[in-house]
Formats: structure tokens, C-alpha cells, sequence
């Protein structure tokens, strides 16, 4: 299933569609890879009930689960904040949906410092682990 959503969105990028339409597509994709997450979660639940796996088994199965959320939130929030990648470059900076540290203290960031997909990865990152509000609020 993953390699048949990877095929729709490398065509989709190739095949010419609009912009606004090729984020729809990644929204819409992205959206199905979470509720997979969300459903092999529930799998993983019933297995750890039912003892049908083994403990490596299941932390292997689980780290799987988690690391594919930690990907496919970082994207959805790279691709949701301020419109995606291609409107905050186009914008400028605006009003975000997330605010970065570097948002509330300008002086102490890097001169014209953006968000790039390495930081929503670590957004994603610290929203798993955190049991409190992480570093950048949205």
C-alpha cells in the first residue's frame, strides 16, 4: 500500500498537476498513511491483548508504528503550516500556524530563519515523547 501511495504521488508530481491540486493529493495521501498508522495501532493493541506475538515482535512492530507517525505528522505539518512550503516562501514571514522559538526571539535566531522540514520533523518528535506542551506551539 505504501509503494502504491509513493507511485500516486510521484505521478501526480511528474504528470503535470496544478500546485494547488498536487497539495490536495499529498493532504489527502497523507491523511490515508495516518489512518494506516492509526489502524496498525489498533492491530498492534489487539496482538499485545491477544499474546499472539512475541516481546521482540511487538516492539519491532511498534517502533514501526511510531516511526512511520513520526514521519507522516512531520510531513502533514510541513504541508499544513502557513499554506505549505511554496505559500511561506512566497508570503514571507506572516502569521504562522506554529510558532518556533525562534518566532518569539527574531534577535537570537539566524538571520531570516524559516521553518524548514527538518523542524515540523522535530515537532513531530517531541509531540510523541512529550507528556507536555513541546518547544513550538500551535
Amino acid at each position: 500500500p505504501e509503494v502504491l501511495l509513493l507511485m500516486l504521488l510521484v505521478v501526480s508530481t511528474l504528470g503535470g498537476v496544478r500546485p494547488g491540486r498536487h497539495r490536495d493529493l499529498v493532504i489527502v495521501l497523507l491523511g490515508v498513511l495516518a489512518l494506516a498508522s492509526l489502524t496498525a495501532t489498533g492491530l498492534l493493541l489487539w496482538a499485545l491483548a491477544t499474546a499472539d506475538l512475541t516481546a521482540g515482535q511487538l516492539l519491532l512492530n511498534a517502533l514501526a508504528v511510531w516511526s512511520t507517525n513520526l514521519i507522516v505528522f512531520g510531513l502533514l505539518f510541513w504541508e499544513l503550516d502557513g499554506g505549505g512550503p511554496l505559500q511561506r516562501v512566497a508570503r514571507g514571514s506572516g502569521a504562522p500556524d506554529f510558532q518556533f522559538p525562534q518566532d518569539v526571539s527574531p534577535d537570537r535566531a539566524a538571520t531570516a530563519w524559516r521553518p524548514r522540514l527538518l523542524d515540523y520533523m522535530y515537532v513531530s518528535l517531541t509531540n510523541s515523547v512529550a507528556l507536555s506542551p513541546t518547544d513550538a506551539m500551535p
